[in-house]
């Protein structure tokens, strides 16, 4: 929709601040595509793997572990397309709304910089006197500090609401069966399995 025509809801939902994370955790039978495919899915949904870790040796089992950081407006999409790559283990996902903080920073900023702006007129102001002029020069250097911690702050903000965090856990197991709901059996059998490989 143009902007005129959106309502005030849809407004206020545009502006609202939120971090999202999820955690996601696979089981595969064969570990040696998935590198690649969540590689691919990463690039296809406009995001980037911010660490990664992969164990294992020949002859034994091997796991990944991938952090990920992806665009909010692709944040579905990405868990969607995660969950096509193996078996469903769990699925975790929380988020925070940090909009009432975000927007108080916003505007703490903006009154610290007026407070240089004055603070700059009074130095500038000064009648020369060594002990108003150094003064004034704490007094600047500690609004100085406070607007770059505020700063700081509110651009790692801006980072974790603009791009969302997701942990994808793969683990490889022997005698894998894709199917919605593993049998009493196949719960068994990996058991066994995996009692036997560790």
């Amino acid at each position: 929709k143009p902007p005129s025509s959106r309502s005030a809801t849809e407004r206020d939902a545009a502006k609202r601040k939120i971090v999202y994370r999820a955690d996601v955790y696979l089981v595969v039978e064969q570990f040696e595509p998935l590198p690649e495919q969540i590689e691919a899915a990463v690039k296809q949904h406009g995001g980037f793997v911010s660490a990664s870790n992969i164990t294992g040796s020949p002859g034994r089992p091997r796991s990944g572990r991938w952090t990920v950081r992806v665009p909010v407006d692709r944040f579905t999409e990405f868990l969607a397309a995660v969950r096509q790559l193996g078996e469903v283990r769990s699925i975790n996902s929380t988020s925070d709304d940090v909009t009432a903080e975000y927007y108080d920073i916003e505007a703490r900023i903006r009154n610290k910089q007026q407070e240089e702006e004055r603070l700059l007129k009074l130095l500038a102001e000064a009648t020369g006197k060594l002990e108003e002029v150094l003064a004034v020069e704490r007094e600047l250097s500690r609004v100085r500090g406070e607007i770059e911690q505020a700063q700081g702050r509110l651009r790692m903000l801006k980072d974790v609401t603009d791009l969302t965090t997701v942990t994808v856990s793969v683990t490889e197991i022997k005698n894998y069966v894709p199917e919605e709901a593993p049998t009493y059996l196949t719960r068994v059998r990996r058991a066994f399995s995996a009692s036997t490989t560790t």
